[in-house]
């Protein structure tokens, strides 16, 4: 309809679309709190949509969590890395970061441990990458000048009829000659079935 300044809203009464709604803790219900609704430890809970609306046109955005826990927590982990210490070994941090996040303890060091696992794995790969690869000298038939380039090994394997398997390491290079001049198919199909 023209004229209408009616708002669209997320629900009939809500707050408008043009508000995208982001975590804001709720004070009421701390990390740690008495909880009725938890089992155990509360890690603490977020407004409802209605409630953060109320709040962020009262407080504005300085209460709203806008990192989420994994970006927290990687980031936590990325400076312990930095300064040489283990982010595991220090209680206080850990669990300052479980306040932060909203998250138990225990869910925080399994995010922390999913973050180390993943680093070991992925320095694991560099280093196996970097034994694979050789810089090796290498003249192709035809070719009067060496060169030197960087080759993957790759290792196969030859299975003989008894199943005895014999492995072996090669290097990986893109081309090693040039097609043969002058010869055909059909003499070369001959000597080969030899």
């Amino acid at each position: 309809m023209a004229g209408n300044k009616e708002q669209s809203c997320w629900y009939q009464g809500g707050p408008p679309l043009t508000y995208f709604p982001l975590p804001v803790p709720d004070p009421a219900k701390p990390w740690g709190g008495d909880c009725s609704s938890c089992k155990g430890q509360c890690p603490g809970h977020y407004m409802k949509l209605q409630q953060a609306w109320l709040h962020v046109q009262e407080h504005g955005n300085k209460d709203v969590q806008s990192d989420p826990p994994s970006v927290i927590l990687q980031d936590a982990f990325n400076e312990t890395v930095k300064s040489g210490t283990d982010i595991l070994e220090d209680r206080a941090q850990i669990e300052n970061l479980a306040k932060e996040t909203h998250l138990t303890v225990q869910e925080t060091v399994m995010w922390l441990n999913q973050g180390i696992r993943a680093r070991r794995v992925k320095e694991a790969q560099k280093a196996a990458a970097k034994r694979a690869a050789k810089r090796v000298l290498i003249k192709t038939f035809g070719n009067n000048e060496p060169s030197l380039k960087k080759c993957n090994i790759v290792q196969f394997a030859l299975e003989y009829q008894d199943n005895l398997r014999v492995f072996i390491n090669a290097y990986e290079v893109e081309l090693i000659c040039g097609p043969i001049a002058n010869q055909t198919i059909e003499i070369a199909r001959q000597f080969a079935s030899c």
